[in-house]
């Protein structure tokens, strides 16, 4: 009798160290985002006060949302020099693999200029860094196209869409706050841009789906910035053609009225 106690003690035992443990996230299975936003920089540079804003909200709708904060990079104002954006887009490069959800947000200057960074277009656009240095589109868009799984890339500044340089794609979704040829706004009384307070703020943190807040937040941007005088923002969308990994899951809710005459020009220089 004690034999055959003893023997199925070891059994349980046995069957307790084989017994599933805490799920272990496998790399690639993940989320992942860099957010990167200027408001102050280096020098005599004009500042964006919103743009910082525009990058700790975004932080706040992923947290909302599962994404874990140990997995998410956020650079402001001196801590977004060249190299240390750089470093980062290969963190996030290096994690977001197959089955991976990726953001990547950007609010700040940019500047318009011929550059040679290995694409073939005639005017580029560069990301203006806190030191004022430049990233420009065709480095941005050869990295973050290395990027597999879903992803979100989302440019807040002026002439924003001509950053979707090869970038958009059924799986990688582009958002950008104007046209190539337009400047973005942002507003004092919002303490954020025009297009990340419509979008995230009002939108997506509301309660709405990507869809739907894209949708308004399209809708309400010119809205927001006539009469302005160097003309209207028009957001830009591309690719993503299924967007229910960002989905919260819960009903839109009505956006505020946009404010009138408090909008300040993002300069770009």
């Amino acid at each position: 009798m004690r034999r055959i106690i003893a023997i199925l003690l070891g059994s349980l035992s046995l069957l307790a160290l084989a017994a599933p443990g805490p799920a272990i996230a496998l790399p690639g299975n993940e989320k992942w985002a860099l957010l990167i936003g200027v408001g102050d920089y280096a020098g005599n540079t004009v500042s964006t006060p919103g743009s910082k804003q525009d990058a700790l909200d975004t932080r706040s709708f992923l947290g909302e949302k599962g994404w874990p904060q140990s997995q998410m990079r956020v650079l402001v104002d001196e801590q977004a020099t060249a190299p240390a954006i750089r470093e980062g887009l290969d963190w996030l490069v290096s994690h977001c693999g197959p089955g991976s959800s990726c953001v990547f947000k950007h609010s700040g200057h940019v500047k318009q200029a011929r550059a040679n960074d290995g694409d073939t277009e005639s005017l580029d656009e560069g990301l203006w860094t806190y030191e004022n240095a430049f990233i420009w589109d065709g480095e941005l868009g050869q990295k973050l196209s290395q990027l597999k799984g879903n992803a979100w890339f989302d440019f807040s500044g002026c002439e924003a869409a001509g950053f979707d340089d090869g970038l958009s794609s059924p799986q990688h979704l582009v958002t950008a706050s104007s046209q190539e040829n337009e400047k973005s706004y942002e507003s004092p009384e919002w303490g954020n841009s025009v297009w990340t307070e419509l979008l995230v703020n009002r939108g997506l943190r509301g309660g709405s789906s990507m869809e739907q807040a894209i949708d308004s937040a399209t809708q309400q941007a010119p809205l927001a910035t006539a009469g302005q005088r160097k003309g209207a923002q028009h957001p830009y969308r591309s690719g993503g053609a299924d967007t229910s990994w960002l989905d919260r899951g819960a009903q839109a809710t009505p956006a505020a009225a946009a404010p009138k005459n408090c909008l300040l020009l993002f300069i770009c220089l």
